[in-house]
């Protein structure tokens, strides 16, 4: 994949302009951030604007009051992709495989490390796959643990609109403590 620009913590990227619009919750789409805490989000973030990380883990979406919204949340946690995980590579990049109109927009977070805990938890491995014409949004998790040092373990999985009045998610997998492997 072609790497992000995503070396600090808690940041977003530039815009990026999609290959395709993608239609998400009834609006078409040309751009989208990535965010360094598992996150990608429609809204227009200027590069290095600040990727909120704090929730309460009371809190669940749909949400008006959640920190990013508009979004799809692929985990949605507070990693750090500055730490250290040697021996093994981390990254944030993405591709887009295929030829129109049956392009998939990846972004990968491979073996990222978490704020507070660093590696001593485990790294969060995750893919979001967007597909052209479908609309179709895939998410899949080969590794998320929770980092009970730092708040509360919580991260979510799913997507949620604008307003924070509507939200997916799968079950067991709204804001809290959870794994996947």
């Amino acid at each position: 994949g072609i790497e992000m620009q995503i070396i600090s913590d808690d940041k977003w990227s530039a815009p990026f302009l999609l290959p395709f619009n993608f239609c998400f919750f009834g609006v078409n789409y040309p751009t989208l951030n990535v965010g360094s805490n598992g996150v990608i989000t429609f809204n227009n973030f200027a590069e290095g604007d600040i990727c909120e990380w704090n929730t309460d883990i009371g809190q669940t979406i749909p949400d008006p009051s959640f920190p990013i919204r508009n979004a799809i949340y692929g985990v949605f946690q507070d990693i750090n992709p500055p730490v250290n995980t040697a021996p093994f590579q981390r990254s944030i990049n993405y591709q887009v495989i295929g030829t129109a109109p049956c392009r998939l927009f990846v972004l990968n977070y491979l073996n990222i490390g978490q704020y507070s805990c660093g590696t001593s938890v485990g790294l969060q491995t995750s893919q979001i796959v967007l597909h052209e014409n479908s609309n179709i949004i895939d998410i899949y998790i080969k590794d998320r643990t929770a980092c009970n040092d730092w708040n509360e373990g919580a991260g979510v999985v799913g997507l949620q609109n604008a307003d924070g009045t509507q939200a997916h998610f799968p079950p067991n997998r709204n804001l809290g403590n959870w794994e996947a492997h």
